[in-house]
């Protein structure tokens, strides 16, 4: 036996509410102009003809080779530039620390730290921006040794996946604002929110202005 559900005006009338302001947050959000900083693969906007204007150098190793393989996929919405007018250096490193240890030592959990020290010329060789890249990601030791294996290439890739967008964050701030993040000197003890004191900071990007 089948009854009607039938909906009370109470849950009618939140439904509607409910339209009405997403509509609204719609529309506020299109007449204030938000967009993603580098847009589209696609997008005709000068910060993509920037990204799309950098030559992306050789990174070693196979770890390195698939993260230029992303940036790739992320700068070049028009295919490789034929004059670059900016040369993107990227060096790769890593550390792997065992995190989960059972009475007998063995390991049972790995801390993957990811880092990528990154250096943006320009057509003179004049060095605009730089910084590091850093991405954590942990995996499962397992008894399998395949197991491990393939944990331990999904924390790499979940790795070089973050690194990469943060690059090409950090290089489509410079192009659209000329600005980035300048670390004090190593002398003073002026704090950075979120990266602790210069003396102590391991990561930041330093730029010149674009001409």
């Amino acid at each position: 036996m089948t009854k009607d559900l039938k909906q009370g005006p109470g849950i009618g009338k939140s439904r509607l509410s409910v339209c009405v302001l997403m509509s609204v947050f719609c529309l506020l959000i299109s007449g204030c102009g938000f967009h993603p900083i580098y847009g589209a693969r696609d997008s005709d906007s000068p910060v993509s003809e920037k990204l799309n204007d950098v030559a992306i150098e050789n990174i070693s190793d196979r770890y390195g080779q698939m993260l230029r393989n992303q940036l790739i996929d992320r700068m070049y919405g028009k295919g490789r530039p034929h004059n670059p007018a900016y040369h993107l250096d990227v060096h790769l490193r890593e550390t792997e620390e065992g995190i989960g240890l059972l009475q007998n030592a063995i390991t049972t959990l790995t801390e993957l730290n990811l880092y990528a020290d990154y250096s943006l010329k320009d057509a003179a060789g004049k060095e605009v921006v730089k910084g590091t890249a850093h991405a954590v990601a942990t995996f499962n030791q397992l008894q399998q040794e395949y197991g491990t294996l393939a944990a331990d290439e999904g924390a790499h890739q979940r790795s070089l996946n973050e690194i990469a967008e943060e690059i090409v964050e950090r290089l489509s701030l410079y192009f659209s604002e000329g600005t980035a993040i300048t670390p004090a000197a190593p002398s003073a003890s002026v704090p950075i929110p979120g990266l602790g004191t210069p003396n102590n900071m391991p990561f930041g990007t330093t730029a010149t202005p674009p001409k």
